[in-house]
């Protein structure tokens, strides 16, 4: 990082901030400390607005200006110190600022450096999701892209095994990667709560080429119950 960031300015005075450590202590200096941040002995230099946005990107999988835009505006405004912040904890920011959507990734390390984030498996159903979704937003011309409820149970028909042993048990699980995708922010419930919004996070998430891959996965699960031919050739109908 190139620019000489506020963190980076305060080490560089280190010395002279602890210069008088075996001073006499006076308990006022809790109580100054207190008025200035949020809690005793806190000696954080960023303002609540950065520090709320950031607790965010870490415990959500995304934050989108969209969905999150109290967060998306301070993250934006201190993009070296939040990538900063992310490297020292071995991670990388991916940001899109066309879609306004912003993800934290583990970043590539060689070395045995400790993770914070663990690779996560989505089931046949949640990838046949994932799949539907991503395809639905390369066909709009505003960006926006909606989906019905009902559109979404007849794509996850599709890959059930043409004998199901336990209907009851496949229709839950159904449900769960439906209600997985609002969870992670993926699909935003209409007022009708019978369609969807599609955020555009899956877009940055889920580049075409990974789109392609998912697509080779789904077509040859074994669970799948597709037949030779029924897959569309056509880049924007996958």
């Amino acid at each position: 990082m190139t620019d000489e960031s506020p963190d980076f300015a305060a080490l560089t005075e280190t010395p002279d901030a602890v210069s008088g450590a075996g001073s006499y202590w006076d308990a006022a200096d809790d109580a100054k400390a207190d008025v200035v941040g949020r809690f005793a002995g806190d000696e954080g230099t960023w303002d609540p607005a950065l520090r709320d946005a950031v607790v965010h990107l870490y415990k959500r999988r995304f934050i989108s200006k969209a969905q999150h835009p109290q967060h998306w505006e301070p993250l934006v405004r201190n993009l070296p110190l939040v990538r900063a912040d992310l490297n020292n904890h071995n991670l990388t920011l991916v940001i899109d600022i066309t879609r306004e959507v912003m993800f934290k990734k583990q970043a590539p390390i060689e070395d045995e450096a400790p993770t914070l984030l663990r690779d996560v498996s989505y089931s046949l159903e949640e990838t046949a999701l994932l799949v539907l979704l991503r395809s639905l937003t390369m066909d709009t011309a505003d960006g926006v892209a909606r989906v019905d409820h009902a559109d979404l149970l007849t794509t996850l028909s599709e890959y059930r095994p043409a004998h199901v042993a336990d209907e009851k048990a496949k229709a839950e699980k159904e449900a769960r990667a439906i209600r997985k995708m609002v969870e992670i922010g993926i699909l935003r419930r209409d007022a009708t709560e019978e369609a969807y919004t599609i955020d555009r996070v899956i877009e940055a998430a889920l580049p075409y080429d990974s789109l392609l891959a998912l697509h080779d996965v789904l077509y040859n699960a074994p669970d799948s119950n597709m037949k030779q031919g029924d897959a569309d050739d056509d880049e924007g109908d996958l």
